[in-house]
């Protein structure tokens, strides 16, 4: 904290090019071309790391699936923004997803969304450690019905959808004979989801999502509040959210 965001292995690299010139007193400053502008396309702001780049390694290769590094820097936003005084977070299962929130929760700013990937058991315990109030969660129907399916893990590895229990919600929320035969047949929750648009099956989705509330809540506790918000793939419509559907636009 208060010092340049340079990993310890190039700082050392940098002192030790330094004392083969000379052993006198030196101000150093390292500045990256272009770096300010750049960081805005990167974490950075999120892991409180302003003004610029961050000096990582020595190779200037990254390995950007790393499972542990990813969760690590989650792990991290949730207390960047609790140290920014946020009590209000939303966590989102990717990329677009997280472009959708912004779009359905103006009111937070840019340090308030969370890209967790899978991890939402860490996003989670996190944001009970650091006092967060509310996690707000927005996703699609894939990593939304792992949730409804007790998982705190989402990766493909290991957490399958659950398909007979779409069927299941599906069934209750009243499908047809006809898409309840195609559903059986179904490979994907993204079918199901189809098949519940095509049907105008609003109770499908608010089954679902308040399904994986109650799950994600009974998992983490009292606090922090949790909700869930289901979007379709390529609006970014609201389909549901529970349990205070009237926070999210659209």
């Amino acid at each position: 904290m208060g010092e340049p965001a340079i990993n310890p292995v190039p700082r050392r690299m940098i002192w030790e090019a330094v004392r083969e010139v000379t052993y006198r007193p030196l101000a150093i400053t390292v500045a990256i071309p272009g770096g300010e502008e750049l960081a805005k396309k990167t974490l950075n702001p999120r892991l409180g790391i302003l003004g610029g780049l961050s000096v990582l390694g020595t190779t200037g290769v990254v390995k950007p699936y790393s499972t542990s590094a990813f969760r690590m820097s989650v792990v991290q936003a949730v207390g960047v923004a609790r140290a920014n005084s946020l009590l209000e977070i939303a966590a989102t299962t990717g990329g677009k997803s997280e472009r959708f929130a912004k779009r359905l929760l103006p009111h937070l700013p840019e340090m308030a969304f969370i890209e967790m990937g899978d991890f939402v058991g860490d996003v989670l315990r996190a944001s009970r450690k650091v006092g967060i109030e509310v996690v707000r969660i927005v996703g699609m129907i894939g990593k939304i019905s792992k949730m409804a399916d007790g998982k705190t893990m989402t990766h493909a590895a290991g957490g399958e959808v659950n398909l007979p229990l779409l069927l299941s919600l599906l069934k209750a929320a009243g499908a047809s004979p006809r898409a309840l035969k195609e559903a059986e047949g179904a490979a994907t929750a993204r079918r199901f989801l189809e098949l519940a648009l095509e049907e105008g099956l609003e109770l499908f989705f608010l089954n679902l999502v308040r399904l994986a509330q109650e799950r994600l809540q009974a998992y983490i506790g009292e606090k922090p509040r949790v909700s869930v918000a289901l979007t379709d793939f390529d609006r970014g419509q609201c389909l549901a959210a529970w349990p205070d559907r009237e926070v999210y636009r659209g």
